[in-house]
């Protein structure tokens, strides 16, 4: 499935995907599910969904967990912990969401003011760089293994 979707996804877009989300979140996959996601496709990232509520970098691509999620209650104050943080190695604040889930919990606002917050830092500071999953993996895909060698 995971192989016909990304087919999907380029015929589509014209882009050949290299990351997914895990299905049903940290729930519904296992050591063997990524081994053959690795040896099927040419998927090399999949988010998981449990917050670390840091701003580590991942241990391996394919569980890659997030920072928290945009309707996470402390994704603001985790924003503004980000920017004020002195860093003296790559950082990362990693948020993940669903349009409909900002609808469920009535989080559009939030979600507007975090973006501004971490816009405008980056604005200021060029130490702030925004990315796409995909372009995060091209950055670090040397550095982080897809999984366990």
């Amino acid at each position: 499935e995971v192989g016909k979707d990304a087919d999907n996804i380029e015929k589509l877009t014209g882009v050949r995907p290299v990351g997914m989300a895990w299905p049903g979140g940290d729930t519904e996959y296992t050591d063997k599910t990524i081994e053959l996601v690795l040896e099927n496709t040419d998927i090399r990232f999949a988010r998981g969904t449990t917050s670390t509520y840091n701003f580590e970098l991942p241990e391996y691509f394919m569980k890659w967990m997030p920072t928290c999620s945009a309707i996470d209650p402390q994704c603001l104050s985790l924003a503004q912990k980000f920017i004020d943080a002195e860093c003296t190695e790559d950082m990362l604040f990693y948020v993940w969401g669903h349009g409909y889930e900002l609808d469920l919990a009535n989080s559009w606002g939030r979600f507007d003011l975090f973006i501004k917050t971490i816009a405008e830092a980056a604005e200021k500071d060029d130490s702030i760089v925004l990315v796409t999953n995909a372009e995060f993996y091209q950055l670090f895909k040397d550095e982080i293994p897809a999984w366990e060698e």
